[in-house]
């Protein structure tokens, strides 16, 4: 997803699995910059995609005084997985 839509990964590191009485929790952290369209392109795919059920925990965009039509986000995003 970070390829289709142009956002540049700086950083992308799995963090701490979360075991759930129904299923697992696996977040990762990422760090990457973009513009802000390609910016909501990424999170409608991660939220929409139908191969994967994902979410975004957090996100946050910084301003970049250097080019400011790009700006450097920092994201957690979560994917899941069911128990058996």
């Amino acid at each position: 997803i970070l390829r289709t839509t142009g956002i540049i990964q700086e950083m992308v590191r799995p963090d701490r699995v979360q075991s759930r009485s129904q299923y697992t929790e696996i977040p990762y952290k990422i760090e990457a910059h973009g513009r802000f369209h390609e910016l909501g392109q990424f999170l409608t795919l991660i939220e929409q995609n139908p191969a994967r059920f994902m979410r975004v925990k957090d996100f946050k965009v910084i301003n970049n005084n250097d080019r400011p039509s790009v700006h450097p986000i920092q994201m957690e995003i979560a994917t899941f997985m069911f128990s058996n």
